[in-house]
């Protein structure tokens, strides 16, 4: 039995706690990922263990210098994580009776972990792109027609068949595979993508 105020006994109390709030077990993997940041957070707090941390985590004041330095320390989809494990701490003290309540906040966490922007090409980098596939492969510029015209992904766009392109419509499009609701899904060419490749490819494939 390891003795309460180590990081093995707060990890023993949580599968428990897990066990007998959710009816199963934690996944093992993310145990050693808990052990971690709790180690992490007693470096960021300055406690050698476990209780000495608990009057810390009972005090808001004190809470909230350790959650500054985490989100200083850490990127956010990282300090998102440990704060949880801050709270799971809190909840460990409360349990072992060294605080009545511990002062960990939902709002601790980070509102919204941002996302990397998006990069795409401009309209005219595309067709440079076109262009300089046509003097070079007429499948290439092809793929690439349907690449820009459709907006579909790479592996899209090379599973795709000729009975799949349809030609006699208004506006051209392609029938692609069903979806995972078992729909029909269609692409259409936003700017006439079989006009500008297909009657070139068709003679050379």
């Amino acid at each position: 039995m390891s003795e309460p105020t180590t990081i093995p006994a707060f990890l023993e109390w949580y599968r428990g706690y897990v066990r007998r709030t959710k009816g199963t077990n934690p996944p093992p993997t993310p145990r050693k990922s808990r052990a971690s940041r709790a180690r992490s957070i007693l470096v960021v707090a300055g406690s050698p263990d476990l209780l000495s941390l608990a009057p810390a985590l009972g005090d808001r004041s004190a809470t909230t210098a350790i959650v500054d330095r985490v989100h200083g320390r850490m990127r956010p989809a990282s300090a998102s994580q440990t704060i949880q494990v801050l709270k799971q701490l809190g909840d460990y003290a409360v349990a072992m009776g060294w605080i009545d309540a511990h002062a960990v906040r939902a709002e601790d966490r980070p509102s919204s972990i941002p996302q990397k922007p998006i990069v795409t090409y401009t309209r005219e980098e595309c067709e440079a792109f076109i262009a300089a596939a046509r003097g070079n492969s007429l499948r290439w510029c092809a793929f690439l027609v349907t690449l820009t015209d459709t907006g579909r992904r790479v592996g899209e766009v090379l599973s795709l068949r000729w009975d799949a392109l349809h030609l006699n419509v208004d506006t051209t499009y392609f029938e692609l595979a069903t979806t995972k609701n078992k729909r029909q899904a269609l692409s259409h060419c936003r700017h006439g993508c079989a006009n500008r490749s297909s009657s070139r490819t068709t003679s050379s494939a």
